[in-house]
């Protein structure tokens, strides 16, 4: 989705150890977006966007990403896996007391009982996208976490 987009794209640039302003942060995004997609309705997506963003800006996730090494963001990658290529791209990596840590954001919304099921369908994403740090730095494991900016206290 637009939202989506928005949310990604303004958390792609965002520094959580000095925050900043998050309503510029948004209007810059949706004017980045808004040169491919000049016809859509800008201000309604700027304003879900902030209204799906405050709230997370100020949750402890979000200060837990502030206290963590940021690896990479929006991380492209390509990998063989047995025949296959696996490809995609990798909201945040982060590295939190030697533990390397691959994040996905997801912007729709969901409860807690959706929870499970959700968790269920992008566990092979999340292997997908493990294998690919993996791979790429060396490292013997990493763990999947989804957040859910909508609802940060269930990621």
């Amino acid at each position: 989705s637009r939202v989506g987009q928005v949310c990604h794209k303004v958390l792609e640039l965002w520094d959580f150890k000095k925050a900043g302003e998050l309503r510029l942060s948004v209007d810059q995004a949706c004017r980045q977006l808004g040169r491919v997609d000049p016809r859509a309705d800008w201000n309604s997506v700027s304003a879900e966007a902030h209204e799906i963003l405050k709230p997370f800006m100020n949750s402890p996730i979000a200060r837990e990403l502030g206290a963590v090494e940021i690896v990479g963001r929006e991380i492209p990658f390509s990998y063989d896996e047995d025949g296959a290529v696996m490809r995609g791209s990798i909201d945040l990596v982060y590295r939190d007391k030697g533990r390397i840590v691959v994040v996905d954001y997801k912007s729709g919304r969901m409860n807690a009982k959706d929870l499970p099921a959700l968790r269920e369908k992008y566990r092979r994403q999340g292997k997908a996208y493990c294998a690919a740090i993996e791979k790429s730095l060396g490292v013997a494991s990493a763990s999947f976490r989804l957040i859910f900016l909508r609802a940060p206290g269930l990621s």
